[in-house]
């Protein structure tokens, strides 16, 4: 029964606008996180030793923000 209430609230034009604007901020957020704290996002390399080289000079702070964007963006960025 709950999966189909959850369903149907899916499906209303609301939710989908709801989403889109949810889409669009979470892409916002990486870009002035990112920005802010002077990262590479690793998920835009694609070659291993590129992202062993930048993971090595972050700093203690980059990479935090690395693993927070990563754990908490990343996972609503796909709930979206």
């Amino acid at each position: 029964m709950r999966l189909s209430r959850f369903l149907a609230l899916t499906a209303t034009g609301r939710w989908l606008w709801v989403s889109a604007g949810l889409l669009v901020l979470l892409a916002v957020l990486f870009q002035v996180l990112a920005g802010f704290f002077g990262l590479t996002l690793l998920d835009t390399i694609s070659i291993a030793e590129d992202s062993r080289r930048i993971i090595a000079v972050m700093t203690g702070d980059q990479r935090w923000a690395n693993t927070w964007i990563t754990g908490v963006l990343d996972v609503w960025y796909a709930c979206v």
